[in-house]
């Protein structure tokens, strides 16, 4: 357990060091084997294996402090928070979470009351490569990701169909709240293990432009988020209970937005075309 607390811990700069040091003591090790011949001088290959098991040495050392530095904020529930300005730090943010989160990823989308002018079902703009990263995390059975939403208008049902055809026989779970008569500022998150909360955007309305994001990492107010955030769950319809989707639900939803039969036929063979369409994308 320690020694997987302390390669969790590494981070990128001990990645490259640590590959910088095993090169060195390989060059070494082929060069004393005279597999190669870097060079005649027996010193020399003596200083490069010296070298290579420094740089390891400063690698695990560092990853150790890391990590026992870790251990004790938690113990001690210190707070580790930043607030992002704009949506590519954002983005980021979420992106690098979407690689490492180990279990699952909790999701809200509460206030999305006006339909966006970008389109895409999420798939472009500065979160393109979370949902990317979401997709081939799900579909290989590494994270589950649950997902509670309000469905306001047209677009967002597409968007929602999308995500569950696209998802479709694997543990993406979407479950939904009857839009009230006008939508609620609320604050929507997402959590990564029930650890890190990224909270924010609230607005209701298309002119707010960006809204600011807290994400934190503290345990005591992890505890208070992961209830709010059951409680969300727990109480919402669910879409697709059991990786089968509720056909039955998501076309009353659509009656409840204006659409007759034919036009939300019309509707989920337009948007299974163009889950297709990702699918092939997605494989390349």
């Amino acid at each position: 357990m320690k020694l997987q607390r302390i390669l969790n811990n590494i981070g990128w700069d001990g990645l490259l060091l640590g590959t910088a040091g095993i090169s060195a003591i390989i060059l070494s090790l082929l060069d004393f084997s005279t597999l190669i011949q870097l060079t005649p001088d027996p010193a020399i290959r003596i200083a490069l294996s010296g070298i290579g098991l420094l740089l390891g040495a400063i690698v695990a050392q560092t990853a150790s402090r890391r990590a026992e530095i870790q251990e004790i904020k938690n113990a001690i529930g210190v707070a580790e928070s930043e607030v992002m300005l704009d949506n590519i730090t954002y983005g980021q943010k979420l992106y690098l979470h979407a690689l490492n989160t180990k279990r699952f990823i909790s999701n809200t989308l509460l206030t999305a009351s006006v339909p966006s002018s970008r389109g895409g079902y999420g798939f472009s703009g500065s979160q393109k490569d979370v949902h990317q990263a979401i997709y081939h995390r799900v579909i290989k059975g590494e994270i589950e990701f649950r997902h509670v939403v309000i469905i306001y208008h047209k677009q967002l049902l597409a968007d929602t169909i999308f995500k569950l055809l696209l998802h479709d026989g694997f543990k993406f779970y979407i479950r939904h709240y009857e839009p009230p008569p006008k939508a609620i500022p609320v604050l929507n998150l997402v959590s990564f293990d029930d650890e890190e909360f990224f909270i924010g955007n609230f607005h209701t309305g298309s002119s707010a432009g960006y809204s600011k994001r807290l994400s934190i990492r503290e345990p005591n107010l992890a505890e208070i988020l992961k209830n709010y955030w059951q409680v969300h769950w727990s109480l919402a319809i669910p879409l697709n209970e059991g990786i089968i989707i509720d056909w039955t639900e998501l076309r009353r939803i659509g009656t409840k937005l204006g659409m007759d039969d034919k036009e939300f036929d019309e509707l989920v063979l337009q948007v299974k075309s163009e889950v297709q369409a990702a699918k092939r994308k997605f494989q390349r």
